[in-house]
């Protein structure tokens, strides 16, 4: 904010609070909401799908927001602070319903989720409330949950730990990164907690790199980086 301020052309002066808070957010609002009807316009010929996502802020509320997807782009509709709620099927289907009317339940062809149980039981609820909206299973999180699976297979959580020991020595240390970076152009990459689909993209990094790998420990630098540490890594 200072920057802009020690930025602003000569001679500009700000508007003041008052008038930021009160005639210059009405007329963005406006404008916002006339660049959405763009948007907006179109969903009574193409549809739409609602897609629900659940994460927890900064503040750790766990929230739910509901977009709607068209061909035309996504939309933010609302989110929802669940604090102390329950998450069970009659709350859930609760806020699709408001969403389903406010959207307009003729435009709405399916509602997306992930396939928690209480999830399977609000889509089963929606299509005998809406004939002409389905329910989907979200793609991204039943494949996240199946390379979870694979992750639990002895081998292969084996591998990953091992990837995981390996990129960690390497990004923890100063000189070590820097000689990692003389060698390779492609940056290792860390692993979510929750994310299972990124510890195979962390193995796939590594493979691409693996050459570059090979020629930073035979490098003379990385020997007398090693001779200095000995005891710091396997």
């Amino acid at each position: 904010m200072n920057d802009l301020v020690n930025n602003a052309p000569k001679g500009y002066k700000p508007p003041s609070y008052e008038k930021m808070r009160t005639s210059v957010f009405s007329e963005e609002r406006a404008l916002i909401e006339a660049r959405l009807h763009d948007i907006t316009d179109t969903w009574k010929d193409s549809g739409v799908s609602i897609v629900s996502d659940g994460w927890t802020d900064v503040n750790h509320r766990p929230l739910i927001n509901i977009l709607v997807y068209s061909p035309k782009g996504v939309m933010f509709l609302k989110c929802h602070d669940t604090t102390g709620k329950t998450k069970d099927g009659p709350y859930l289907m609760s806020l699709f319903k408001e969403a389903i009317e406010e959207v307009g339940r003729e435009k709405v062809v399916q509602i997306v989720t992930d396939i928690a149980s209480n999830n399977v039981l609000v889509g089963g609820l929606i299509e005998d409330e809406y004939p002409t909206a389905f329910w989907t299973p979200c793609s991204v999180h039943c494949i996240n949950l199946l390379l979870k699976d694979i992750n639990n297979i002895a081998w292969v959580g084996k591998t990953i730990n091992e990837a995981k020991m390996l990129q960690i020595f390497i990004i923890n240390h100063v000189a070590s990164i820097a000689i990692y970076r003389k060698y390779a152009s492609f940056q290792l990459l860390r692993c979510a907690e929750t994310r299972f689909a990124s510890a195979f993209i962390m193995l796939q990094r590594l493979i691409k790199v693996h050459q570059s790998l090979r020629e930073m420990v035979v490098s003379m630098d990385w020997q007398r980086w090693k001779g200095s540490h000995s005891g710091d890594g396997p």
